[in-house]
């Protein structure tokens, strides 16, 4: 990562860094980054590979921002302006060119008013939600989850992916963080597409709590996302602080930015740091949780909830107002689709068993 990221120190650098890249899923997603920094000096079998594999990218990349804009042109006719998230605007804007990052699922976020005729909008253009749930079943659950996955098939038998936000941020349930999304989106121009997407030091928000959120492949795609954010020139360290506090992450946003300043030289500025050094207990007790090995038994899953519920509270009148232990099963019903209360042990069960017994 050091040698996609930073200037070469001496001419065998390269050939140093790249041991093993090829065998590696999540670090081969670096050939195209190695290929733009040391180009004809790379050892010849990584070479072509990365050659390929920025050409692969940057058709993905092509079609990524085709498929956002088809969605952006649906919503436009029913007034809805949605704002792209991720990959869309990455590549559209940060990226010195597309071929160097991939792209997998379309993330675009919509004011929470808008949600069901954003999903009427995608159905009709063909996507299907997951589950096959209504518009109505998934405004139940925007209660309770930050967004909704969307499926459409493809002609090679594939399937692409669409991420419909109502928060912008999994487990972040502040309301104001979504309206700062919305608010301080910039409209940015993609080829002959157009497309709004987060300024920077909302994108470089998404991309610290994502890239320390747990994942099931590697996410070390973040460090170069938030290296080109930063390198940008134009992130609002204030505001960053402001967004960390508001969705109460700012141990996570600080650990991120902490790691990128020790290890790959990111100009962030010391005060920012030093803003950010002093968070909850509580926020540290949970990212330990969210980094443990995946699936998580019954007992951590049970923790993990806690810690979900314990972010949603705040911000939703009638869990706020139960008693914790009502409003903690009225959560799960929510959130694990159960008709009753009553229910809700089962399907936790059900849920960790098969995964534990895998």
């Amino acid at each position: 990562m050091r040698a996609c990221l930073l200037a070469r120190a001496r001419p065998d650098f390269a050939v140093d860094a790249t041991s093993g890249l090829l065998h590696d899923p999540a670090a081969a997603t670096l050939l195209p980054l190695l290929d733009r920094q040391y180009g004809e000096s790379l050892p010849g079998p990584i070479r072509e590979e990365a050659r390929r594999y920025r050409i692969t990218l940057w058709r993905q990349a092509r079609d990524h921002l085709d498929q956002a804009a088809s969605i952006a042109h649906a919503f436009s006719s029913i007034g809805i302006e949605p704002v792209f998230l991720k990959g869309a605007a990455l590549i559209a804007h940060y990226y010195p060119e597309p071929g160097l990052r991939g792209a997998g699922d379309v993330d675009l976020l919509v004011p929470r008013a808008q949600v069901s005729a954003a999903v009427g909008a995608l159905l009709e253009l063909g996507w299907s939600a997951e589950d096959g749930l209504s518009a109505a079943e998934i405004e139940r659950l925007m209660r309770a989850r930050h967004a909704w996955q969307f499926y459409k098939a493809t002609d090679e038998g594939g399937d692409l992916m669409c991420d419909l936000h109502w928060h912008p941020v999994v487990r972040c349930y502040s309301p104001r963080v979504a309206e700062m999304f919305l608010e301080g989106s910039e409209p940015v121009a993609a080829g002959e597409r157009h497309l709004r997407i987060p300024c920077a030091t909302d994108l470089l928000f998404h991309i610290l709590v994502h890239g320390l959120q747990w994942t099931w492949t590697s996410p070390i795609r973040w460090i170069p996302d938030a290296w080109f954010v930063i390198g940008s020139g134009a992130v609002d360290w204030p505001r960053l602080r402001r967004l960390a506090v508001e969705a109460s992450m700012t141990f996570r946003v600080h650990r991120a930015l902490d790691y990128l300043n020790t290890r790959f030289e990111a100009p962030v500025p010391a005060e920012a740091l030093e803003s950010l050094a002093k968070s909850p207990d509580w926020e540290a007790r949970e990212q330990k949780l969210l980094e443990q090995t995946f699936p998580l038994g019954l007992v951590n899953a049970a923790r993990w909830h806690g810690f979900n519920f314990r972010r949603l509270r705040r911000f939703d009148p009638a869990w706020r107002d139960l008693n914790p232990l009502s409003g903690f099963l009225s959560y799960l019903s929510v959130f694990l689709q159960t008709k009753r209360r009553r229910d809700v042990p089962g399907a936790l069960w059900r849920r960790v068993r098969p995964k534990s017994a895998a």
